[in-house]
Protein backbone atom coordinates (compact mmCIF):
# COMPACT_ATOMS: atom_id res chain seq x y z
CA UNK A 1 0.00 0.00 0.00
CA UNK A 2 1.58 3.69 -1.03
CA UNK A 3 0.67 7.07 1.01
CA UNK A 4 -2.01 7.75 -1.71
CA UNK A 5 -4.08 4.67 -1.10
CA UNK A 6 -7.08 4.32 1.03
CA UNK A 7 -6.53 2.16 3.86
CA UNK A 8 -10.37 1.18 3.71
CA UNK A 9 -10.46 0.26 -0.19
CA UNK A 10 -8.48 -2.41 -1.28
CA UNK A 11 -6.24 -2.51 -4.19
CA UNK A 12 -6.42 -4.36 -7.23
CA UNK A 13 -2.86 -5.59 -9.13
CA UNK A 14 -2.95 -3.12 -11.53
CA UNK A 15 -2.75 -0.23 -8.43
CA UNK A 16 -6.88 0.58 -9.33
CA UNK A 17 -9.15 0.29 -5.82
CA UNK A 18 -12.42 -1.82 -6.00
CA UNK A 19 -15.03 -0.50 -3.97
CA UNK A 20 -16.01 -1.96 -0.36
CA UNK A 21 -19.33 -2.28 -1.68
CA UNK A 22 -19.50 -3.54 -5.15
CA UNK A 23 -23.40 -3.33 -5.27
CA UNK A 24 -23.18 0.54 -4.64
CA UNK A 25 -22.21 1.33 -8.29
CA UNK A 26 -25.09 -0.20 -9.76
CA UNK A 27 -27.64 2.34 -11.65
CA UNK A 28 -30.97 2.51 -10.88
CA UNK A 29 -33.76 4.62 -11.93
CA UNK A 30 -37.69 4.76 -10.43
CA UNK A 31 -40.60 4.73 -12.88
CA UNK A 32 -44.14 5.26 -12.13
CA UNK A 33 -46.52 3.75 -14.52
CA UNK A 34 -49.65 5.83 -13.52
CA UNK A 35 -48.84 9.54 -12.48
CA UNK A 36 -49.64 8.73 -8.88
CA UNK A 37 -49.18 5.32 -8.40
CA UNK A 38 -46.52 3.60 -6.57
CA UNK A 39 -42.70 4.07 -7.93
CA UNK A 40 -41.04 0.57 -9.26
CA UNK A 41 -37.21 0.60 -9.25
CA UNK A 42 -35.45 -0.93 -12.67
CA UNK A 43 -32.41 -0.86 -14.24
CA UNK A 44 -31.59 1.31 -17.01
CA UNK A 45 -29.06 -0.72 -18.71
CA UNK A 46 -27.34 0.83 -21.46
CA UNK A 47 -30.47 3.52 -21.95
CA UNK A 48 -29.42 6.75 -20.63
CA UNK A 49 -32.32 7.89 -19.04
CA UNK A 50 -33.38 11.20 -17.29
CA UNK A 51 -36.41 12.12 -15.11
CA UNK A 52 -39.29 12.91 -17.33
CA UNK A 53 -38.52 10.37 -19.82
CA UNK A 54 -41.33 8.11 -20.72
CA UNK A 55 -39.38 4.43 -21.09
CA UNK A 56 -40.07 0.91 -22.03
CA UNK A 57 -39.69 -2.01 -19.16
CA UNK A 58 -40.43 -5.70 -19.53
CA UNK A 59 -42.62 -7.37 -15.99
CA UNK A 60 -43.80 -9.67 -14.64
CA UNK A 61 -47.42 -8.97 -16.40
CA UNK A 62 -45.36 -7.86 -20.00
CA UNK A 63 -44.10 -4.34 -21.43
CA UNK A 64 -45.26 -1.34 -20.16
CA UNK A 65 -44.67 2.14 -20.76
CA UNK A 66 -43.80 4.60 -17.92
CA UNK A 67 -41.91 8.15 -17.08
CA UNK A 68 -38.67 8.13 -15.16
CA UNK A 69 -39.47 10.09 -11.64
CA UNK A 70 -36.16 9.61 -9.78
CA UNK A 71 -32.84 9.56 -11.48
CA UNK A 72 -30.12 7.25 -11.42
CA UNK A 73 -27.84 9.71 -8.86
CA UNK A 74 -30.76 9.97 -6.53
CA UNK A 75 -31.24 6.33 -5.37
CA UNK A 76 -28.84 4.12 -2.85
CA UNK A 77 -28.34 0.94 -4.19
CA UNK A 78 -28.34 -0.25 -0.40
CA UNK A 79 -32.22 1.02 0.11
CA UNK A 80 -33.39 -1.90 -1.96
CA UNK A 81 -33.92 -5.53 -1.51
CA UNK A 82 -33.97 -8.20 -4.48
CA UNK A 83 -33.26 -8.23 -8.27
CA UNK A 84 -34.20 -5.41 -10.36
CA UNK A 85 -35.53 -5.58 -13.86
CA UNK A 86 -33.52 -3.36 -17.37
CA UNK A 87 -35.68 -0.68 -18.76
CA UNK A 88 -35.77 -2.48 -22.66
CA UNK A 89 -35.44 1.11 -24.38
CA UNK A 90 -36.69 4.91 -23.97
CA UNK A 91 -39.37 6.42 -26.09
Amino acid sequence: MTATDKPNEPSKQDGSTMSANPRSSKKIVGVRFMPSGKVHFFTPGNVDVRVGDTVEVETDVGYRQGTVVIAPDQIRYADLRGSLDTIVRKL
